[in-house]
């Protein structure tokens, strides 16, 4: 499943990219149930719920990375 999200933060007025996530098969139908558990219980689309978990996915993977970084250089 490949879903198509806009990382930029709400009220951006430059220039932006889609970035392109490609959720693995095996993961596809656990991503889904999710998706409309969540859709039925906020009354939110589907397709906004899915695009929210991937970003909120890509925004947490990416923090950590920095977080592991920073710890690497404070301790040099």
């Amino acid at each position: 499943m490949n879903v198509f999200v806009n990382c930029c933060p709400s009220g951006y007025n430059g220039d932006s990219e889609l970035v392109t996530v490609q959720v693995p098969k095996k993961y596809t139908d656990e991503v889904l149930a999710y998706a409309r558990m969540l859709s039925d219980s906020y009354g939110i689309e589907d397709t906004r719920v899915v695009k929210d978990i991937v970003k909120e996915s890509i925004m947490q993977i990416q923090q950590r990375y920095y977080d592991r970084q920073n710890r690497k250089t404070q301790k040099s």
